[in-house]
């Protein structure tokens, strides 16, 4: 019977991710949109491939009973998401068109002329100056960073950071403007880039001087983070399009493994002492790289279902930091809990949206955030195709789209403020609303 209900679970969830992906294709959402970028984030970290048991790693010795209730709670997750991407598109079923003209004379901009680009540029030397004078606050991030990288430090790579960030006013700065207001402006200063010739330095230094001093961190994820999204629009820039053609989808894989590699080498920066001394190997750190971006947020995943409810209630509104507060109740910081309890370690875990909701609610919390995620991911796909500004709906659904990592890797409430998506969103909705009738004034 044990082995007949376990059959069935992997049968649902393999139908179920095809019905996501049927689904995904039916909404014809734009390659490079919020809705796309959640689904294939989604199934980087929790797809089929993380049903191979002979794949796991950090949670090897969980039970058969938890192993199926991870198979069915992606297949949950799966049917949620793929019915909130449905209610949304019968809810606004207009066409989203991926073309984006950002070059041409007669574009819709909000920066349409030199002079608003030169307004761009000076906020966003006002916004780098501002970081820089709160960083003076704290020990010189800039200069460890260096240190570091040139082996010169005498920190190890934990310590510098504690160092360097722990508490810091500048962590916390950037923590909540990095998906925000800082990408926004990078992004905005790459299209200026792109179509005023004559501003071209000035625009590409100011993106990389807000990168420097707005974003990075001594960590891999502002590094990629940023290479990704700029990536992003200079190919909407250059062809006028959000979505991808089948070669170019196979270039963007390329692309993927090739970020991969840069990965790896940052990885050899990080645990230089550790190769020095033979106390790691150079094909670790390959299999480390595979199985950070496909397999850990599955395979955390799974002491979730060991630890809740058999150990510990659901935790109800405890679960959520804000909210617990806001009514009087003591949150239960269950990324911290759950690392220490099971292997004695001082770090977080953070499995997205399914964790947050199952620890909070169960089930139906699963049914809940997964409906919500896609749901607020399909409407702002729709959001930002109805912005009138060509460059304000590129920058804002390139950022919103890379934020959609967070619904896959932080807790629910994290994502939605300090990932930027609700933030984001917000703004998108408000520039939808007004931009039509902005856009025509400006004609």
């Amino acid at each position: 019977m044990a082995r007949m209900m376990e059959m069935v679970g992997y049968a649902a969830a393999l139908v179920s991710y095809a019905v996501l992906i049927l689904v995904l294709r039916y909404a014809r959402f734009p390659t490079i949109s919020p809705a796309t970028f959640l689904v294939a984030i989604y199934l980087l970290q929790y797809g089929p491939h993380t049903l191979i048991r002979s794949l796991r790693d950090l949670s090897a010795d969980v039970s058969d009973t938890v192993e199926l209730q991870y198979v069915l709670a992606v297949a949950l997750a799966n049917y949620c998401i793929a019915l909130a991407m449905l209610a949304v598109r019968a809810a606004y079923p207009q066409a989203i068109m991926p073309a984006i003209a950002v070059r041409g004379e007669g574009a819709p901009l909000l920066l349409r002329n030199r002079k608003a680009a030169l307004w761009l540029i000076a906020i966003s030397a006002i916004v780098c100056l501002a970081f820089f004078a709160v960083e003076l606050a704290g020990p010189s991030r800039l200069a460890g960073i260096v240190d570091y990288l040139r082996g010169t430090s005498p920190h190890s790579y934990t310590a510098l950071r504690r160092k360097l960030f722990s508490g810091a006013p500048i962590e916390l700065l950037m923590n909540y403007t990095r998906q925000t207001l800082s990408i926004v402006l990078l992004l905005l200063n790459v299209v200026v880039a792109t179509r005023y010739r004559s501003l071209r330095i000035a625009a590409t230094i100011m993106a990389a001087a807000i990168f420097v001093f707005t974003m990075i961190q001594l960590n891999k994820f502002p590094l990629i983070y940023t290479l990704f999204a700029v990536g992003m629009a200079l190919f909407a820039c250059s062809r006028g399009r959000l979505s991808l053609t089948s070669k170019e989808r196979a270039a963007a894989a390329l692309v993927v493994v090739a970020a991969m590699g840069l990965i790896f080498v940052l990885y050899l920066v990080q645990y230089r002492a550790a190769l020095a001394d033979g106390l790691l190997a150079r094909g670790d750190l390959v299999k480390l790289v595979f199985y950070r971006a496909a397999f850990a947020q599955a395979d955390a995943l799974r002491l979730w279902f060991s630890e809740f409810p058999a150990r510990t209630p659901f935790l109800g509104i405890r679960n959520y930091g804000l909210l617990a507060e806001l009514l009087g109740q003591k949150y239960f910081n269950v990324t911290s809990f759950i690392p220490r309890t099971y292997f004695g370690a001082d770090t977080t875990y953070q499995v997205g949206f399914i964790g947050s909701g199952y620890a909070g609610f169960g089930w139906t919390g699963i049914a809940v955030f997964a409906l919500m995620a896609g749901g607020i991911a399909s409407f702002a796909t729709v959001a930002t195709s109805r912005i009138a500004w060509a460059d304000l709906r590129l920058v804002l659904t390139i950022a919103l789209s890379m934020n959609m990592y967070f619904f896959c890797s932080r807790e629910f409430s994290t994502a939605l403020l300090s990932g930027g998506i609700l933030p984001l969103l917000a703004v998108a909705w408000w520039l939808a609303a007004i931009g039509r009738r902005g856009a025509s004034g400006q004609r």
